[in-house]
C-alpha cells in the first residue's frame, strides 16, 4: 500500500507515532502428526542424510 502515514488519529486527532517490538511465535507444544499433515495436503519430508530429504511415508500401526 502507497498511503502515507498518520500523523494524527483519524477519531481523536491526537498525534500517533510508530511502535516497534517483538513478533509473537508461539511454542509448539506437540509433535507434528504426519498422517494429519498428509491428510490436510502437505507434503512432510524426513532427512536421511547431510542436505538430503525424502518423502515420509506415514506408517500404516495405531
Amino acid at each position: 500500500m502507497k498511503t502515507p502515514p498518520l500523523k494524527e488519529c483519524p477519531v481523536c486527532h491526537k498525534a500517533v507515532r510508530k511502535v516497534f517490538s517483538a513478533v509473537y511465535m508461539p511454542k509448539h507444544l506437540k509433535k507434528v502428526n504426519v498422517r494429519d499433515a498428509t491428510n490436510k495436503g502437505f507434503t512432510v519430508l524426513k532427512k536421511t542424510s547431510k542436505g538430503e530429504y525424502e518423502v515420509h511415508k506415514p506408517d500404516r500401526g495405531i
